[in-house]
């Protein structure tokens, strides 16, 4: 199942949690996991453990659904009717952005300066 961020209301796609298309192959989707899990891994990420962990965690989630082709299949389906009913109810609006996994996304991309003089 997707994501549902709280504030927006909007859904995060395992694909988007992964950083691939929805249309990546077993192969990329398995390079992708890996990179992200080592990257993304609380042990390696001491100054935001908890952070650290719920990304870890959400990683996991989002391999879990898509790892094999007959998995993808399954959440590709999920999502579509998903995504139709949610823009019945909406009357047709876009699904709007997801500020929680941005803010997340950005916590993890911008590299921190030590404050530490030497």
């Amino acid at each position: 199942m997707a994501i549902k961020d709280q504030k927006t209301k909007s859904l995060i796609s395992y694909y988007e949690v992964l950083n691939v298309s929805p249309t990546a192959d077993d192969q990329e989707i398995k390079c992708a996991f890996r990179s992200m899990a080592k990257r993304y891994h609380p042990d390696n990420n001491p100054q935001n453990t908890r952070i650290a962990e719920l990304r870890f965690k959400l990683i996991n989630d989002a391999y879990t659904h898509i790892s094999s082709h007959e998995k993808r299949a399954r959440y590709n389906t999920m999502l579509r009717r998903r995504t139709l009913a949610r823009n019945d109810n909406q009357s047709g609006a876009a699904p709007q952005s997801s500020s929680w996994f941005s803010n997340i996304t950005k916590m993890f991309s911008t590299p921190k300066t030590s404050s530490r003089k030497i």
